[in-house]
């Protein structure tokens, strides 16, 4: 799934950048070529990715228990999976950050026809932010061409989390069996489960942040291997996760400060043969997450714009201050706390199954009252048995992921640290079967199964549990049929819009005005960009002209949405230009005016 992923994004991303449009029949040699290579990958990597240390699974009662356990929770995590897709499918967009700017970014990619920069909405700068997951969503958009996946973004990446634990716990020691039981476990997340049908790309960005711990656990456990395979993989790794997010450049640079410290301590004066190896990882991240970053600062002088960089107080590169923006929605009871003492007492709140965008919970319960305790354990034994052949691995995996959590701002949200996982699960299924082999055969070996089977249990139920939350928000009375209905955006987020006369004439225009947005202004954006690149929107400068309307006349607009929260007076010379208004409802809430332009020209 790496190289699938990391190849389709190379193609769409560069190709953008040399100005080709990306039409259905490119998107689809894409992406088959990036599925080819990742097979032609996939078959000459399996010996890499195997660990011959990795014990067998026990045998008897117990063992076969495990096998339909795992083969359960696999089944069952697959199932969720696929009803997150038809959610998906249903549902429209509704979450704020989507449409604000998820959404219109990849509908301005539609209208120009590739990824490029976007200079038309400069009220909503954050279309111009990082995006590999909406990049990948654009390109899977203009081969299939169904407007009902735009909210599956995350959903491509869930195999890739999945297969990311399932390799971290192979690396730790776990069989096959118990590795794929912890992949399986991943589906318990709330955070995941809710967010994954949406517009947030928190999911995938997980997904990718797995996949970069993965990569790094077969580069350098066992030592010495000295096959390019498992560089590529890491490489691409760090270069999806560095472009899925702005802060996945200083998750990629601690990851390859890790991994140089260790080769480097390890290997000494031999470290230096390592440097084709390296330099193949660091053209591989490049390739795949650069593109963001070069553009950006070869147009802005700010490689991340437009978030702002500082260290301490010295800001080096002005922008957004993006830790402001998380804080913000810090609940004041959990302020009330010592920093470093958020993000435990959040893991605590007894507020999961979790719904939507809650701040508190979403790791959900299987992660205070199994993973944590079984970190530690297993930290505690690996520490004591020096000789443990696994103990380098553990020690290494939680110290990097310390380093990570450690970089993470807003930690108290789960939404920002679900990766945490990729150390909590292969721990606990590490633990689980170590205490298994050293049960004698019997009742005890049982007992340990049924432990594992009760995580299966508790993870399926929360799983579940947030998907029925989910199914239910936004869902209209049941069909004459009994089928599912959803609200659109425009029903969810402006209901008062709903059914307004002459609206749907305004909708069916193929270019409109608007002018700046205000803060719900944002969102109307977001329903005016679906379905991606059916309609052409230009953007006014503030107090517009009579140059400025002639102009968006010249372009073919015939409507212009005027937002009164950002432009609260409408000056003369713009009402000589209209030939109807239809306004929103008195006392709603909505400030929207809905302007036909007269096609001769201002109305004496």
């Amino acid at each position: 799934m790496t190289v699938f992923l990391a190849l389709l994004q190379v193609c769409t991303l560069w190709s953008g950048a040399l100005g080709l449009v990306l039409g259905r029949g490119a998107s689809a040699a894409f992406t088959a070529i990036s599925l080819l290579a990742a097979a032609l990958f996939g078959l000459s990597f399996r010996d890499e990715a195997g660990d011959r240390r990795r014990p067998g699974s026990v045998g008897g009662a117990s063992g076969v228990l495990l096998r339909v356990t795992t083969a359960v929770a696999l089944a069952w995590t697959a199932l969720l999976w696929v009803r997150l897709w038809l959610l998906a499918a249903r549902r429209a967009p509704y979450d704020w950050d989507g449409l604000y700017y998820h959404l219109p970014a990849i509908h301005e990619w539609a209208v120009a026809g590739r990824v490029s920069w976007l200079a038309s909405p400069p009220d909503v700068p954050f279309v111009n932010y990082p995006m590999g997951v909406e990049a990948t969503t654009f390109a899977l958009h203009r081969l299939h061409g169904a407007e009902a996946l735009l909210n599956a973004g995350n959903l491509w990446y869930w195999p890739l989390a999945v297969l990311a634990v399932v390799v971290i716990a192979g690396r730790l020691g776990a069989s096959t069996a118990w590795s794929w039981l912890a992949g399986a476990l991943v589906s318990g997340s709330p955070v995941l489960v809710a967010q994954s049908p949406t517009c947030y790309t928190d999911p995938a960005f997980a997904a990718t942040v797995l996949a970069s711990l993965a990569a790094t656990m077969l580069v350098l456990f066992p030592a010495g291997s000295s096959r390019v395979g498992p560089w590529a993989l890491w490489g691409a790794a760090l270069g999806l996760m560095a472009g899925a997010k702005g802060s996945g450049v200083p998750f990629a640079l601690i990851n390859a400060a890790m991994v140089v410290s260790v080769l480097a301590w390890r290997e000494r004066s031999a470290a230096a043969r390592r440097w084709p190896q390296l330099l193949l990882a660091a053209g591989a991240a490049v390739a795949t997450g650069g593109y963001w970053y070069l553009r950006n600062a070869l147009l802005t002088g700010n490689p991340v714009h437009p978030i702002q960089v500082a260290i301490g107080h010295k800001v080096i590169f002005p922008g957004y201050d993006h830790v402001q923006f998380s804080e913000a929605n810090l609940p004041a009871w959990l302020a009330a706390y010592p920093t470093w003492l958020r993000m435990p007492v959040s893991w605590l709140q007894p507020d999961a199954p979790i719904h939507g965008y809650a701040p508190t919970g979403g790791l959900g319960y299987l992660w205070p009252v199994a993973c944590v305790p079984a970190i530690a354990v297993l930290a505690v034994l690996v520490v004591r048995r020096r000789r443990d052949s696994f103990a380098g691995a553990y020690l290494f995996l939680a110290g990097l992921v310390t380093m990570l959590l450690a970089a993470q701002t807003s930690a108290w949200w789960a939404r920002f640290t679900v990766w945490l996982i990729g150390l909590g699960l292969p721990a606990l299924v590490v633990l689980l079967q170590r205490a298994q082999a050293a049960a004698r055969p019997g009742p005890v070996r049982l007992l340990v199964v049924g432990a594992a089977l009760a995580c299966v249990a508790l993870s399926g139920w929360e799983g579940n549990r947030t998907l029925a939350l989910e199914q239910a928000e936004g869902r209209l009375p049941a069909t004459a049929s009994g089928g599912a209905a959803y609200r659109t955006s425009l029903q969810y987020i402006f209901p008062e819009l709903d059914g307004l006369p002459g609206l749907e004439r305004f909708l069916a225009a193929e270019t409109i005005g608007r002018t700046r947005w205000g803060r719900l202004g944002t969102l109307m954006g977001g329903v005016l960009s679906q379905p991606p690149g059916q309609r052409r929107i230009v953007v006014l400068p503030p107090h517009p002209g009579q140059a400025d309307l002639a102009a968006l006349r010249a372009a073919g607009a015939t409507w212009l949405v005027w937002d009164l929260e950002a432009e609260p007076d409408v000056p003369p010379h713009v009402w000589a230009w209209v030939a109807e208004q239809i306004a929103a409802p008195a006392g709603t809430g909505s400030a929207f005016l809905f302007l036909r332009l007269a096609s001769s020209g201002p109305v004496s």
